[in-house]
């Protein structure tokens, strides 16, 4: 797989969304845009191959709100899934909803592309 330029992921991320009929994130929709900037940071290379699982993910973000982020502060990564196998070492006391302006971790970011 080919690795393609940032810029033309993006553009081709917005553009989806846009013809989708769901238009890139409101200023209201700051806890979904950190999500979706959390789940694009934790992907070391984005492929022509990803875009069609990134943008489907990110329709289902804004469609839903099904994925509840959150993160510790002495981790470097922040969670969407209770059953994570990191997450799920996270206290309670200890998490704090949103992302914390952390990159997704490998597990749930495989599992919310489905990969």
């Amino acid at each position: 797989m080919a690795a393609i330029p940032w810029a033309t992921a993006i553009r081709a991320v917005e553009g989806a969304i846009k013809l989708g009929g769901k238009f890139w994130p409101k200023k209201d929709d700051s806890a979904k845009k950190a999500l979706i900037a959390a789940l694009i940071a934790s992907i070391p290379v984005i492929t022509k191959e990803l875009i069609p699982l990134l943008i489907e993910v990110i329709r289902e973000i804004f469609r839903r709100g099904k994925y509840k982020p959150y993160y510790a502060d002495n981790v470097d990564v922040c969670h969407t899934y209770d059953d994570c196998t990191v997450g799920a070492k996270i206290k309670p006391e200890h998490r704090h909803r949103g992302t914390g302006d952390k990159e997704l971790c490998a597990e749930c970011r495989d599992r919310m592309l489905g990969i």
